[in-house]
Formats: structure tokens, sequence, C-alpha cells
């Protein structure tokens, strides 16, 4: 891998918003080729220790996409109306420990605002999410392995048919302290669709 860097105060504008697609605010899952055809934000391979601070990421396909990466710190940002804001994407051995912290993530346009690849031990801690239609699943994951979902805030009223966390985990996921605000029709809080996890766990 390669050290990465700093990415502080930055705002990266796409067009994604203004684009056709037709699975737009859906609960379709999107496949990464889908995402990557409306433009990304950010797009980083096989780094490590890189930190993204106080930017504006918004109307791109993909947001933040990490191939590869180890050790990196996504936090106090802006990710707004991307199909997919955050993907993190597993390589080999390679794709580990990103910390995605206190963001404010807004209106993702595809399901599965932060979606985790295969990825190992990442961490989603106090970030505030806001989506209003059927794409607001917060975290979607497959194969991931000890990823922790603690202190989110999550706010989506009467959308009926969405999990907040729908997950594949091999194994070892912590998911705690976090909250759904009042009035919610989440269909189910988290869930996990494995069979070493006993099936899903309501509100």
């Amino acid at each position: 891998g390669r050290l990465g860097g700093t990415f502080k105060n930055l705002w990266l504008s796409g067009t994604y918003d203004e684009a056709t697609d037709e699975n737009k605010e859906t609960n379709v899952i999107p496949t990464l080729s889908d995402l990557k055809e409306y433009g990304l934000g950010f797009n980083l391979s096989s780094v490590f220790d890189s930190r993204f601070e106080n930017c504006r990421i918004e109307d791109f396909g993909l947001g933040m996409y990490l191939k590869g990466c180890d050790i990196n710190v996504i936090t106090n940002n802006r990710l707004n109306k991307n199909g997919v804001q955050v993907y993190l994407d597993r390589v080999s051995s390679f794709g580990s420990q990103t910390t995605i912290s206190n963001n404010d993530i807004l209106r993702n346009q595809r399901y599965g605002a932060i979606t985790i690849n295969g990825t190992r031990q990442d961490a989603i801690v106090n970030n505030y999410f806001e989506n209003y239609t059927n794409s607001a699943c917060f975290v979607y994951s497959n194969n991931d392995i000890s990823t922790l979902i603690d202190g989110n805030r999550i706010d989506n009223p009467q959308i009926d048919e969405i999990d907040v966390f729908r997950l594949k985990p091999v194994n070892g996921d912590i998911i705690v302290n976090n909250r759904v605000g009042p009035n919610q029709s989440y269909k189910t809080y988290i869930n996990v669709t494995e069979e070493n996890y006993k099936g899903t766990s309501k509100r």
C-alpha cells in the first residue's frame, strides 16, 4: 500500500442529482458499476493513513470509494445526495480499519448509504443519517468482519419497507447505542442475513 494524505476543507460537486437513473430513491441494491457510471468524488486504491475532514461531497454516484485501503479516517464531513455516500471494498488481504465518524450523511439516492464489501474492523460511529425515500438503508454490508456501528442518529419518518442496517457479516459485528427518531416506521432495525446470526432484530 501507499501512504495516503490529508484532505481538508474541500467542496466536491458532481452531477448525479440531475442524472436519469430509474433506480434512484428505491430499495434496489446497486452494483459498483452502476454507481461508477455517475462519477466518483474521492477514489482511492491501496492507500493507508488517509484523513478526510471538513469536506463537502455531493451529487456523485459514489461519494467516496476506498478500494483495498487500511486505517483511514473520514470525519466531520457533509455527504449529501450521492448515490452511495461511502463504499469500502476489500482487495485480497487489504481493506480494514476505516473509521467513519461525526459526519452528516444526507439523502443517499441509492440503497446503502455506507456500503461495505468484505472489509474488516471498520468503525461507523456518531454520524447523523437522514433520508426520506426508499433508498434509506444506512449501512449495507456483505461479508464484513467485526464492524462497529455505535452511537449513530437516524432520521427517516414513515418508510415501511426499509432496514436501518442490512448486514451479511462473517462474524463479530457490534451494533450498539444507535438512535432512531420518534414516529419512525422502519421494517426492521437490524436485518442480519446470515445463518450464524439468528434472524432479524426488530427495534
